[in-house]
């Protein structure tokens, strides 16, 4: 199965072609700190320490979203078995199916999950979530630059990642409340 074919990948895809040399480098710069171990790592980290400061249990969604999201996605990828683009466009080596975006999935799963932990306090609370979601919205952005996804991929991280955060928020909330 491919992206040939369908209109909005064609036509995005078509639109990045020969990107701007400084947007590829900042695009193969960004890839590593924003793939789905490094952002499990940092959701792990952030959310232990968080728990640990405020004697929370609830700081612990964010590792848990993350590192569910990051398994959904690897198992999907297996499932569909979504080839990438043609690889001789690619501007980085990849391995595995391009269907869905483990770098959208897990920054999705990322923003989501703040954004249930975060949002509801207002104020300042809702600058971290405005820059999560800013920040997966630029790695998705990236994949398609370096031609390693279609963006049916991307798009479809976006929502594995924000699906999985509100499944795993509201499935946390049941067993806390039982």
């Amino acid at each position: 199965m491919t992206g040939a074919g369908w209109a909005p990948d064609d036509h995005v895809r078509g639109l990045l072609l020969s990107p701007p040399p400084l947007l590829v480098d900042a695009s193969v710069a960004l890839a590593p700190v924003t793939g789905p171990t490094f952002t499990g790592l940092l959701a792990l980290l952030l959310g232990v320490g968080w728990a640990a400061r405020a004697r929370r249990v609830a700081p612990l969604l964010l590792p848990a979203t993350v590192l569910t999201a990051n398994l959904a996605s690897h198992l999907l990828k297996r499932l569909i078995g979504r080839e990438r683009p043609p690889v001789e466009e690619w501007l980085i080596d990849v391995g595995n199916h391009a269907l869905p975006s483990g770098h959208a999935t897990a920054t999705a799963a990322f923003a989501m999950a703040l954004t249930l932990l975060l949002w509801p306090r207002g104020g300042w609370w809702r600058a971290p979530v405005v820059a999560a979601w800013g920040l997966s919205l630029v790695v998705g952005l990236s994949r398609l630059v370096l031609h390693v996804h279609w963006a049916s991929d991307v798009l479809a991280g976006w929502l594995v990642g924000a699906a999985v955060a509100l499944i795993t928020y509201f499935a946390a909330l049941k067993l806390i409340l039982r």
